[in-house]
């Protein structure tokens, strides 16, 4: 489960920097490649709290959790 989307991530970033960031020559790569950053974090986000809680954590109806994430 990711913690955040790609479309949350465009939206919060914009596509043109976003394509900027990544290095890449279009946006089908620029796209993989932040698909792939953003599972990473996901599993990094969760190999923290797996220490003290239920992974992965559920942020469904939980604004404020979900932004903190």
């Amino acid at each position: 489960m990711a913690y955040a989307t790609l479309e949350e991530l465009k939206s919060a970033t914009g596509e043109d920097r976003l394509l900027r960031m990544s290095g890449q020559n279009s946006s089908e790569d620029s796209e993989s490649y932040f698909t792939r950053q953003l599972e990473a974090s996901s599993g990094m986000i969760d190999s923290y709290l797996s220490r003290r809680y239920s992974v992965p954590v559920d942020t469904t109806g939980d604004v404020s959790l979900a932004a903190a994430l």
